[in-house]
């Protein structure tokens, strides 16, 4: 059994008002129904991310591009629910088939050497008014107030590769310390790899976190520049 890191309740996350209605959630004692986070990542992505998505749909054929995706969409579910009871100490079996849980045991041994302790697992966050999401786990990573966002890929990423990634700390970072004056200052990414059976570790602080709040915020300058601000 590989040792958990600490579980600290160090903010009432059980105060963060969400709930599903009319298949929206809403957030907040104004009950508004916020974009998600990943809906506008998709809303802005640039014509060039939405080309190259294009480009590989054609080459690999569309029905050969919906069964990676179903696969990939499957594996890092499981990893993630294996990931969330393995924290929480939930003392449920692991989900999915081999690949899922090889790719849990990095993911845990990874998180075992690095991490100080653990605040929250599949935190719900919003900034009133603007977005809402569910960040994997925060916490203390190497010596750092920290989100922390699990991925899983078929190959190594390049770090010029995960903009996305990026934006998505810096969002994660912004509502939870909007929602609890928490002082994160470190994003973190662990992306779990098919091919190599490493994880790669990806380390924002100082000046570089900065940078992931910054482009957080233009995208969502630049999407709602577009579409109307949330209201009831």
């Amino acid at each position: 059994m590989i040792e958990r890191p600490v579980l600290e309740s160090r903010f009432d996350y059980g105060s963060v008002e969400r709930v599903l209605v009319d298949r929206k959630w809403r957030y907040g004692p104004e009950g508004l129904a916020l974009p998600a986070i990943t809906r506008i990542l998709n809303a802005t992505k640039t014509e060039e991310s939405k080309q190259a998505l294009e480009d590989w749909k054609a080459r690999v054929g569309e029905e050969e591009a919906e069964r990676i995706s179903k696969e990939s969409t499957g594996i890092g579910d499981a990893m993630h629910a294996n990931l969330e009871n393995w924290l929480l100490d939930t003392g449920k079996d692991q989900e999915g088939a081999y690949l899922a849980k090889l790719l849990t045991k990095l993911m845990q041994l990874e998180i075992n050497k690095h991490c100080d302790e653990v605040w929250g697992v599949e935190v719900p966050v919003y900034l009133p008014g603007m977005y809402g999401g569910i960040l994997d786990m925060s916490g203390v990573w190497r010596g750092k107030r920290s989100v922390i966002d699990f991925k899983n890929s078929r190959k190594p990423k390049r770090k010029e590769w995960i903009e996305d990634y990026r934006c998505q700390c810096g969002a994660y970072g912004i509502a939870h310390n909007a929602l609890f004056n928490s002082g994160i200052e470190q994003a973190v990414v662990l992306v779990a790899c098919w091919e190599t059976g490493t994880v790669q570790e990806f380390v924002f602080s100082g000046d570089e976190y900065r940078e992931c709040e910054s482009l957080w915020v233009s995208k969502l300058d630049e999407y709602y520049s577009t579409n109307p601000l949330p209201s009831s």
